[in-house]
């Protein structure tokens, strides 16, 4: 890195911008430099934009991880054509042109010609607020997870998969169309291009290569396969002995066919060479299929996707991503519901895992900590002659409530952990309150409000730009605002861990469903849980659905949970005297400490350590 002043600095050749974290064009602030930076300016070693501009390239490669720290990435979307380009999905380019769309993360260029390039880093790690889609010749970088009271679903390569059934899912069949929402089911055709399988089930190969080998960690049912070439049609996929198998896969039973068509891991077991030829065939025909569908299928994806409302259930979803890097980070079969819970506010995967190996520390602490608290109880049964008669019925109800207080344990972290981060996350932000105009208050940098009709607005909405001065609109476009896209992902209640955003709206107290995840649902959702009345603010979105946004709990405003029932009736006796006494009073404290409320309040001992040190 080569300093100019306290402003600019030149990293791998790119003049960046420290305070609006953006690499700029060294002409745009020559003729403004005193002359002493000037002098410097011309001894850096800079790129030249006009070469940069001339290079057919769209995207400009770095590696340099000193460069991710001080500009801003943002994910873009981007297509690819049948003719191989690839150009930025806000370009106007016909339907029956696309093969796939993509995101990657990118710093932005807009160059003197107003011509755009991507600069684009090498492993970066992609927003969890925003859709990840995956051509073929693309690493799948963000995994969608769906989810529902009833379904959860994870789309790999264009894949959908039923996590609960362990089964491949057809985008147009009824099977999955009934249990996912409507504005679900258009995200995952329009976001995602998840109807690979649709497209895979028309071509004339038995076989597709899948390159993601979390594909067929979460399928069932696998099988072994060799491969066979005819001049008439080419390659052809087998079953055979696992002895005789070149590759492992997924049998697909299509409902009408005879024939079965296979899902290969790419990857083969017995490091032969799986040839290019073997590779493209299928790829060959997929295209020709897409394109069938470009034409034919999707102009009437609509009307598939339209039902009447009287025979719809509009079911609550909420799509969470979990990075590529952050999945194999945890080195995890699936994905657990504590990473899910505080993943969107992770700036990174590294803090994400560190948040989700503090998770478990606190939780296997807090179990640790109860084991011993029990164990001591019972310790006098084992050494004390008066009370060794009674050691045996003890330990067994020793056995009943460490597993309990395990049980207890778990659901604790669950229930309390994501919320504290979120809390945590919340007391980094700045505090600060800004009128933007009379009209507009911007509330830490986040958020903007509008105080004549008292609700919080999109600070990218076109009728809130149009309303304020265009030299506003511009100082505003530096602002990391809060992303409203996020609210495409869910219909659920959201919290918003912001204090000050509450004081200045006008609230409404609304009853929600509080589960075992410290999640609220709406009413009548289908999940399950305890009632709760939680001040709240309604959104209206673009589509005129309305979401709800309530103030962030902390975890002490949280009610316990239910102990499951335990069943110690055959361990019960009537005193009839101080030794039985004693035994009676052991096995009510055993039961007493590993309760949920006495497991919780342990856990929050931690917590709060936690937290000092983080503090300190």
């Amino acid at each position: 890195m080569e300093k100019l002043n306290s402003r600019y600095v030149a990293i791998d050749g790119w003049l960046v911008d420290i305070d609006q974290k953006r690499i700029i064009n060294p002409e745009d602030i020559a003729d403004d430099l005193p002359n002493e930076d000037y002098f410097k300016l011309s001894q850096l070693h800079l790129k030249n934009w006009e070469e940069v501009s001339d290079e057919p390239q769209l995207f400009i490669s770095t590696k340099s991880q000193l460069l991710v720290e001080k500009i801003r990435w943002r994910l873009q979307d981007f297509v690819e054509l049948l003719d191989g380009r690839i150009v930025p999905k806000s370009t106007q380019i016909p339907t029956t042109e696309v093969l796939d769309e993509f995101s990657r993360k990118c710093h932005k260029l807009t160059l003197s010609n107003k011509i755009s390039k991507y600069l684009f880093l090498d492993a970066s790690i992609a927003s969890t607020s925003r859709p990840q889609t995956n051509a073929t010749n693309y690493n799948q970088e963000l995994y969608p997870i769906i989810c529902t009271p009833y379904t959860q679903h994870v789309i790999i390569e264009g894949f959908i998969i039923d996590l609960r059934n362990k089964k491949l899912c057809n985008f147009y069949s009824q099977s999955i169309r009934s249990k996912l929402p409507e504005k679900a089911l258009r995200i995952i055709v329009e976001d995602y291009k998840a109807n690979t399988f649709d497209m895979f089930s028309n071509i004339n190969s038995n076989y597709l290569f899948v390159k993601d080998f979390r594909l067929f960690n979460l399928l069932e049912k696998k099988t072994y396969v060799r491969f066979k070439k005819t001049d008439d049609s080419g390659y052809s996929c087998q079953r055979t002995s696992k002895q005789s198998a070149t590759h492992v896969c997924y049998v697909v039973q299509l409902n009408g066919q005879k024939d079965d068509i296979f899902l290969v891991r790419e990857k083969s077991i017995d490091n032969s060479y799986t040839s290019i030829e073997m590779i493209e065939q299928p790829l060959t025909e997929m295209k020709f299929v897409t394109r069938f569908y470009n034409n034919e299928v999707e102009p009437l994806r609509y009307d598939l996707l339209s039902y009447k409302k009287s025979h719809r259930i509009d079911l609550p979803y909420t799509i969470h991503h979990i990075t590529n890097e952050l999945w194999t980070a945890l080195n995890l079969p699936k994905i657990p519901d504590l990473v899910l819970n505080f993943i969107r506010d992770c700036e990174n995967t590294e803090q994400a895992v560190l948040y989700y190996g503090l998770g478990k520390r606190l939780e296997n602490n807090c179990l640790k900590d109860i084991s011993e608290r029990l164990k001591r109880i019972t310790s006098v049964f084992e050494v004390e002659e008066r009370l060794k008669p009674w050691n045996d019925q003890i330990s067994n109800v020793l056995e009943i409530a460490l597993e309990r207080a395990r049980i207890n344990s778990k659901k604790v972290s669950q229930y309390i952990f994501a919320m504290y981060i979120n809390h945590l996350f919340s007391t980094l932000l700045s505090s600060s309150k800004l009128y933007i105009t009379l009209r507009f208050l911007l509330i830490n940098d986040k958020f903007i409000i509008d105080l004549a009709e008292n609700k919080l607005i999109n600070p990218k909405s076109k009728t809130f730009l149009e309303s304020i001065p265009e030299y506003v609109a511009d100082a505003l476009g530096q602002f990391d605002f809060f992303d409203w896209s996020i609210f495409n992902f869910s219909n659920e209640p959201f919290p918003i861990y912001c204090s000050e955003l509450f004081e200045e709206l006008h609230m409404e107290e609304r009853e929600f469903i509080l589960d075992d995840r410290g999640v609220l649902h709406v009413n009548n959702s289908g999940y399950s849980g305890m009632i709760v009345k939680v001040p709240c603010a309604a959104i209206e979105l673009k589509d005129k659905s309305v979401i709800y946004i309530y103030r962030g709990l902390e975890p002490i405003e949280l009610p316990d949970l239910e102990d499951l029932p335990v069943d110690i009736r055959p361990f019960h006796i009537v005193p009839a005297n101080e030794i039985e006494e004693w035994y009676e009073a052991a096995i009510k404290e055993l039961i007493t400490l590993s309760s949920f409320s006495s497991v919780r309040e342990i856990y929050t001992k931690y917590l709060n350590n936690l937290s000092t040190n983080t503090e300190n």
